[in-house]
């Protein structure tokens, strides 16, 4: 499965944020342990980040994500807010105890996400249940 990255990330925005921390490409890529190559990418449109790195660059730039991927609320899917938590498949897999191809079979919408494993993301992702509840429905309608 191909690798999932934020549909709705604004380079022009990330661009703004990092110019005016007053840090180059290469300090922000230095500092989140990043490569030069991505973040250039990323602010050129070229490519976007993946959940992961998104969160690290933002870290190093002390700004709230939902200043470059804005937050849909109650139309996120259960990779919106996977990527809004900054969280790997590896670290959901694992909270939730199940394989690669099942985590990835629910979050495409293939196969159902259950209760229990609904009160456990809402947990991991710091969100009310009842929105995960919601991203699995929309998730399943993608």
């Amino acid at each position: 499965m191909p690798r999932m990255s934020l549909s709705d990330f604004s380079p022009a925005a990330f661009k703004k944020l990092r110019l005016k921390s007053g840090m180059s490409i290469t300090d922000l890529a230095i500092a989140a342990k990043l490569s030069r190559g991505a973040i250039s990418k990323w602010e050129n449109g070229v490519a976007r980040p993946t959940p992961e790195n998104f969160v690290k660059a933002m870290k190093v730039l002390d700004a709230d994500p939902d200043t470059v991927v804005p937050n849909k609320g109650e139309r996120s899917t259960l990779f919106d807010l996977r990527a809004q938590a900054g969280l790997s498949r590896a670290q959901v897999e694992q909270a939730l105890g199940i394989s690669r191809s099942t985590w990835g079979d629910i979050e495409r919408g293939t196969a159902r996400l259950g209760k229990a494993r609904a009160a456990t993301l809402a947990a991991l992702f710091q969100v009310p249940e009842h929105l995960v509840t919601t991203a699995a429905a929309n998730t399943l309608q993608i």
